[in-house]
């Protein structure tokens, strides 16, 4: 969302950036949906900062408002989080 601000191919060279994916499942395809991705964000900030994640791993286990981690869809850099609708 904000990757304009910063020199993000330095970043990407220097720290290990994690970009989830919030996705909504519509039976034929995934779907992006800004409204939810956006509330899905600052859910799992909050769920990083309270539960003082330490490793990307930990990440896997947030859920919020239906969407959970599905290890079928995406990489460790890309994990992705489906609402089953």
């Amino acid at each position: 969302e904000f990757q304009h601000l910063f020199d993000w191919k330095r970043i990407l060279k220097e720290v290990h950036v994690i970009q989830p994916l919030f996705m909504v499942d519509q039976g034929t395809r995934l779907k992006a949906v800004s409204v939810y991705a956006k509330s899905c964000r600052g859910a799992m900030t909050s769920f990083i900062l309270r539960n003082r994640l330490s490793s990307p791993a930990d990440l896997l286990g947030f859920e919020y408002e239906g969407f959970t981690y599905q290890a079928n869809y995406g990489d460790a850099e890309h994990p992705h989080f489906i609402l089953r609708a």
